[in-house]
């Protein structure tokens, strides 16, 4: 009997979750986060409503939850949601000021917009306040990276929860039946590896790509080729921002997308998101996966997982212009129209304390933590030790190496990226040539751009 890609999953991220269920406590044994939380619970009998993308973030924060509620009072609601309807919704509400929700996962793709548009209360006056923040909430202990991402024009809008880059898994065994030994160094490489698994290993697709539409689709992992090969969004990002899609090098690096995801992904990479990648690679369908580091411990579940204990991880290949790394923060910020903003800070800090994250990331599948306190513990190292002791130390590689500016911070973006997502998805699924394709792209996105008042 086969799963579905949400049996596998739901089953391998369940696994985890049951295997460090219990109560949540921090190192001294008091209940988790309780450092950080104001005595006397003055918000008891509250409730906040907390909508979030349905990720490895939010299920574990859900798990240790009740720590939270027994220790406040407060109740909360999670609404979970998939990517699409989580920005659709959330949009929806914020640009209506609408108080249904009081904590908002920040996705990161729309963060310029949420923060230039004043949809979210500033945190800076929570945060400065010693009755409302502790000394034991540590801000220093978040990496500079990270919490850079959650201010605009010197106003603090959220802070950060998950901190991902991009991996190249490569199994080793597979790679063998071909004669192959090493992982691809550059995106030719990569071609040419392709190839030769297709040639060898007909039985197994030579690569998983998220070939779905979408900014946390194809537009995660493809500026990683796009910036390699030269090529770029805009002319001269941020000086000349008129779009530079028919570039060759930006051409080039989508005909050279769509061949991956089309001519050596698997059935139906064409349309595949994250969750049909993390299926692949479970089931032991593909050769390589250039995917997120904070699916690690999904990809490799001992388990459930076909590629565990059989899988290298290497950085993200390099083109001619050099390697550029993927980087995305997600964040947590409150409404500016919440009903109770107090209360909403008291989960907020709560929700990225330095023990909440350190229990989340030792009990469920949780890794991407943007606090150097929960990377550098020994409990969190010796869980994440995986493949052979590859992965933390390429993880911290490619954050180091992180492209300057992955994903252009404009309030446009959304809407922008939406427009070139879909150009490289009619390329990939052969509806219309790269060329064709990022043409009719510029098109729209300089239209876009104008009226939006970058240029006349």
């Amino acid at each position: 009997m086969s799963l579905s890609r949400r049996d596998f999953i739901n089953t391998a991220a369940g696994a985890a979750i049951v295997a460090g269920a219990g109560a949540s406590a921090g190192a001294q044994g008091a209940p988790v986060g309780a450092e950080v939380l104001r005595p006397g619970q003055p918000y008891r009998g509250t409730t906040l409503n907390f909508i979030s993308l349905n990720y490895l973030y939010s299920t574990g924060l859900r798990t240790v939850l009740p720590a939270f509620q027994e220790q406040t009072g407060i109740r909360v609601n999670f609404e979970l949601l998939g990517t699409l309807d989580n920005l659709q919704k959330q949009q929806l509400e914020l640009s209506t000021g609408s108080s249904a929700y009081d904590v908002y996962q920040i996705p990161p793709f729309n963060r310029p917009a949420y923060h230039r548009s004043e949809w979210l209360a500033p945190l800076d006056p929570f945060l400065n306040d010693p009755a409302l923040t502790p000394p034991a909430f540590e801000f220093n202990d978040f990496f500079p990276i990270s919490v850079a991402q959650g201010v605009t024009e010197n106003r603090r809008y959220d802070l950060p929860i998950f901190s991902a880059t991009i991996l190249l898994y490569w199994r080793r065994d597979i790679f063998e039946r071909a004669g192959l030994t090493k992982a691809p160094e550059t995106f030719e490489e990569m071609m040419e590896t392709c190839r030769v698994l297709k040639e060898r290993v007909p039985d197994i697709a030579p690569i998983g790509l998220r070939g779905a539409a979408g900014l946390e689709g194809n537009l995660w992992p493809f500026p990683i080729l796009l910036y390699a090969q030269g090529g770029k969004f805009f002319r001269d990002f941020p000086r000349d921002m008129r779009p530079a899609l028919t570039d060759p090098n930006t051409v080039r690096a989508v005909e050279m997308w769509s061949t991956l995801v089309r001519q050596y992904g698997f059935p139906g990479a064409v349309n595949a998101t994250h969750e049909e990648v993390i299926v692949a690679m479970q089931q032991g369908r593909v050769a390589m996966v250039m995917d997120g580091h904070p699916l690690a411990n999904l990809f490799l579940s001992a388990e459930r997982s076909q590629a565990h204990g059989k899988t290298s991880i290497a950085p993200v290949p390099r083109g001619p212009a050099g390697r550029f790394p993927a980087f995305a923060e997600h964040g947590i910020g409150m409404a500016k129209n919440a009903r109770n903003k107090p209360a909403a800070w008291e989960f907020i800090k709560w929700a990225t304390s330095k023990s909440v994250l350190l229990d989340m990331a030792l009990r469920t599948p949780y890794v991407a933590s943007p606090r150097r306190s929960t990377v550098n513990d020994p409990r969190y190292q010796q869980k994440n030790n995986l493949a052979e002791g590859q992965y933390l130390p390429v993880v911290r590689q490619m954050l180091e190496e992180r492209s300057p500016v992955y994903t252009p911070p404009i309030p446009e973006w959304g809407e922008v990226g939406d427009m070139i997502s879909n150009a490289i998805s009619r390329s990939t699924i052969g509806r219309q040539s790269a060329a064709d394709a990022m043409r009719q792209a510029e098109g729209e996105v300089d239209r876009i751009l104008r009226q939006a008042g970058y240029y006349r």
